[in-house]
């Protein structure tokens, strides 16, 4: 499913589905370098308008998933994959499965979250190997000494999948600025508030999740933090979906 006002090409079939393809590429023999796996909801969508570099890494993902409510609701046709969702199924799919790619590095969040992840993803998913973690300053952009010091230790590491969780757009960008200099990795998922929900450090509603509400709980939690993408980004998001379905209908009565 094409966004067609900027171009961006959403993964519109179903988990299972995107299961099987992820597992044929990271078999296939055919692939070099670095892939990436990303999330769309209506605030990213936002982002995308404003910043350059966050569009050209959501146009250079190998898979743009539809991950908010807002996005699916105005593209039927669209499968609903959430960043936690994917998250859970790949690193089980990765344990159950003997050829597929073993070693995990996960880059973001605080070093407490991150100890609280080393263990938990050890017991949950004991035939991976955690063989990195790193917490980046806390900062809005990285200059090229900090990127140097994530290149060498994820190189050093010889991790095959990378989980960047640090909130778009930073995740996407950083990923997009490293792909070229990383030896081993062949998949990167961004995939932002995973860590915290996934480390218990914020709380995650699965029923909520399901039904599709999802920022109603994140907003309660901290409105103060997601106030403009609740009450900015939705409405921007929701008159350029209509601008468009007007300019495609135009265009087949034309």
């Amino acid at each position: 499913m094409m966004i067609r006002q900027l171009k961006l090409k959403l993964y519109s079939d179903s988990l299972s589905n995107l299961l099987i393809e992820i597992s044929n590429y990271l078999l296939s023999e055919n692939n070099f370098g670095s892939s990436s796996i990303s999330c769309l909801n209506p605030h990213s969508y936002f982002l995308t308008k404003e910043n350059i570099k966050f569009y050209c890494s959501l146009i250079n993902s190998k898979w743009l998933l539809c991950d908010g409510i807002g996005v699916s609701l105005f593209f039927n046709n669209v499968h609903r994959i959430t960043g936690y969702n994917i998250f859970m199924e790949l690193s089980n799919l990765l344990n159950n499965e003997v050829l597929l790619p073993k070693r995990i590095f996960f880059l973001g969040a605080s070093i407490d979250c991150l100890n609280v992840i080393q263990n938990k993803f050890s017991k949950d998913f004991p035939n991976l190997v955690i063989c990195g973690i790193y917490s980046p300053p806390y900062k809005n952009s990285f200059d090229n000494s900090d990127l140097d010091i994530m290149i060498d230790l994820i190189n050093d590491s010889k991790a095959e999948i990378l989980f960047v969780g640090m909130g778009a757009p930073k995740q996407e960008i950083i990923f997009e600025e490293i792909k070229e200099s990383l030896k081993y990795v062949k998949l990167s998922l961004s995939i932002g508030a995973v860590f915290d929900y996934y480390s218990g450090f914020s709380k995650r509603s699965d029923v909520i999740s399901k039904l599709g509400f999802e920022w109603v709980f994140r907003f309660i939690q901290n409105p103060f933090k997601l106030w403009e993408r609740t009450l900015i980004s939705m409405p921007i998001f929701i008159f350029d979906v209509l601008i468009e379905s007007i300019s495609v209908k135009t265009n087949k009565r034309d």
